[in-house]
């Protein structure tokens, strides 16, 4: 051979050195197919037996193959059912997931706006009718109260019914006054007002289309409130709120505005959100030159609209930030989101029970939060039985009085009756 073989420095037969030979080629390894094509030719196998060697080493490889197909389709499947396990939380959530990327749109929309922090009296003055302890009301001639609701079709006529059941049980002799317009109650549901002995204010529509929710539109009449110039001051209710205690104390506030902070619960938590009002109660001190600025404002500047908020909500909320008033959560308390037991998270008997979430249609519900302020139905049927003796007492007369003061004319200012008894 040409190789040539040295014994290593050490001297050790052991260890040899193979010395580069140029002249060697390294003979390339046969595969598998060529092995057993050879073992074939010298030993005799015919061409099954050929085959069958053959496919041995691709048996044995495809052994490996398939445990990673089990693999990955084991993969697959566990992903498929996170994703369907994840798919199911979400259409479980989806409203409130998807409530709060409305808030986090509307937040940046709004609140990242320096205009949209609050009206400013340098930006936007304001008329007003009175100011501070001019805007108590007194009880002095000529001075009228009431607690004002609204209707924009028959669906609340229920809860109209409990405002009006609970604010004669804790309230007897505070008017109760419904704000509509002429043409959206239904005939039987102006007569049951009727019935209730409610004074019917009918106003001129104001709506404007909501993004955020879209029934949240119609809530703009609220603003015609302020054209109720009739009244020295108005606690406009809406009508799925139950009063259960004594509204005197409200209509004495020195102020021109108050509301309560809005209320959420988190992680089974009460809280207090202090971003926004809510709409469900406002005192108003009436006043017509306030209700056409407002009118103005919102035709002059559409994002006061709060298209994509909670409209009138906020709009109020942005209009008197820094000039109305901050109740305490037990003149407007959420039944389920203010409510431990009997009273407020703060250990305070609530005067107004709002329910914001489970709309008590049906009557009260044993277990349910805010029930326990709401008139039973047998008290339901007794002031109902009250109304229509009344009614029927009362003679065509009455009757028509009553009809004669629903169909009073509208007022092209501020959309209030021209003629009030």
């Amino acid at each position: 051979m040409s190789a040539q073989h040295s014994r290593s420095d050490s001297g050790s037969s052991g260890d040899l050195l193979v010395v580069d030979a140029p002249g060697l080629k390294r003979r390339p390894c046969p595969s598998s197919a060529e092995l057993v094509a050879h073992v074939a030719v010298h030993c005799g196998l015919d061409d099954e037996e050929r085959k069958r060697e053959g496919e041995r080493p691709r048996r044995a490889a495809a052994v490996p193959a398939a445990v990673a197909a089990l693999r990955r389709s084991w993969r697959r499947a566990l992903s498929a059912a996170l994703a369907l396990a994840l798919t199911l939380v979400l259409l479980t959530q989806h409203r409130q997931l998807y409530r709060h990327a409305q808030d986090a749109v509307a937040h940046a929309y709004y609140n990242l706006d320096p205009a949209m922090l609050g009206r400013s009296e340098a930006a936007h003055p304001a008329p007003r009718c009175c100011r501070d302890e001019a805007c108590a009301f007194t009880g002095a001639p000529g001075q009228r109260a009431a607690v004002v609701t609204y209707l924009r079709d028959d669906t609340y006529l229920p809860l109209m019914q409990q405002l009006d059941c609970t604010l004669r049980r804790s309230n007897p002799g505070l008017e109760l006054a419904l704000m509509h317009v002429p043409g959206e109650i239904s005939d039987a549901g102006m007569a049951l007002a009727r019935a209730l002995n409610l004074t019917l204010l009918p106003v001129k529509p104001l709506e404007f289309r909501n993004t955020y929710e879209s029934r949240y539109g119609r809530n703009w009449l609220k603003v015609r409130a302020l054209g109720l110039t009739q009244y020295h001051s108005v606690l406009l209710v809406d009508s799925d709120v139950a009063v259960a205690g004594d509204l005197s104390p409200l209509f004495g506030l020195p102020t021109e505005f108050a509301a309560v902070w809005d209320q959420s619960r988190w992680l089974n938590r009460h809280r207090t959100v202090l971003q926004r009002i809510n709409g469900g109660v406002f005192l108003l001190r009436p006043c017509a030159a306030a209700e056409a600025h407002m009118l103005q404002l919102l035709e002059q500047h559409p994002k006061l609209r709060f298209v994509h908020g909670t409209a009138e909500q906020d709009f109020f909320g942005w209009y008197y930030r820094y000039t109305g008033t901050t109740l305490p959560m037990h003149w407007n308390c959420q039944a389920t989101q203010c409510l431990a037991g009997n009273l407020t998270v703060g250990g305070v008997e609530p005067r107004i029970v709002h329910f914001t979430s489970e709309k008590p249609m049906k009557g009260p519900q044993p277990g349910q939060e805010g029930h326990q302020f709401l008139c039973s139905l047998q008290e339901l049927e007794a002031r109902a039985a009250a109304a229509g003796g009344t009614a029927a007492a009362g003679g065509s007369g009455a009757a028509s009085g009553r009809s004669s003061r629903s169909r009073s004319s509208i007022s092209s200012s501020g959309g209030t009756p021209s003629q009030q008894p």
